[in-house]
């Protein structure tokens, strides 16, 4: 099988982890942000994240020695080929592949940042690039990811702002979410011909403000913390 991670992120190890559980497939980690200038950073991931997952491991395991292998390397290229991974960047988020190369496409915590006049053309390459039969899945976060690091009442701080005071006040660049609701996320996954086979999203509890311009949403989508979908092409 090959199986691509949708945006790996700047210290994520998802597509390495994967890799060590199963290391008959072929993994492929793709990115619009090129990190290869945060290769110690990088490697202070790996070494906590990947320990935490293989902790009953012994130190003379196969995968221990891999570890160990990768994290004494110098560069970001190497240790992603240590593990037999190989690593994609593209700025404009396309992923650059065949028709039917994937067995599987997965993200963590990835779509909400994809550019919301952008997410049906890209999703559309997903769809492309999966061999009929194959699954696509994805968690998605719908939070405010600019509330992680100040107080706040909810986690979907965005909610109570004017969409114009959000996009021109308060978003950056780094933090860039897309707002689009859960709702909307599986619309625009399935318009592009996937056929959706579970999907579920975590509950906000509790009274929140929210401004007129979100109101048209249903009282699911405005409480949806995150989106769990999986799906497949025909």
């Amino acid at each position: 099988m090959k199986i691509l991670e949708l945006g790996t992120g700047w210290t994520s190890t998802y597509g390495i982890i994967p890799s060590l559980a199963r290391q008959d497939c072929k993994f492929v980690c793709f990115d619009v942000k090129d990190i290869r200038h945060t290769c110690s950073k990088f490697k202070e991931s790996l070494n906590y994240n990947i320990s935490e997952y293989f902790s009953n491991e012994g130190r003379d395991s196969e995968i221990s020695k891999k570890i160990v292998r990768a994290i004494s390397k110098d560069n970001i290229d190497d240790i992603y080929s240590e593990f037999g991974v190989d690593y994609c960047v593209n700025e404009e988020g396309v992923p650059p592949y065949r028709d039917g190369e994937f067995d599987v496409i997965y993200s963590f915590d990835v779509l909400e940042h994809i550019p919301a006049d952008a997410f049906s053309r890209i999703a559309k390459k997903w769809y492309d690039i999966l061999r009929p039969g194959g699954r696509f899945m994805a968690r998605v976060s719908l939070c405010d990811h600019t509330s992680y690091w100040a107080d706040r009442s909810i986690d979907k701080r965005y909610l109570g702002y004017s969409q114009s005071v959000w996009r021109n006040i308060l978003e950056n660049d780094v933090q860039y979410i897309n707002r689009l609701s859960a709702s909307q996320i599986v619309e625009i996954i399935e318009d592009v011909g996937f056929v959706t086979l579970e999907k579920s999203a975590e509950q906000i509890v509790g009274d929140f403000r929210v401004h007129p311009s979100y109101k048209w949403q249903s009282d699911t989508d405005l409480r949806a913390l995150s989106l769990l979908y999986i799906g497949k092409k025909p």
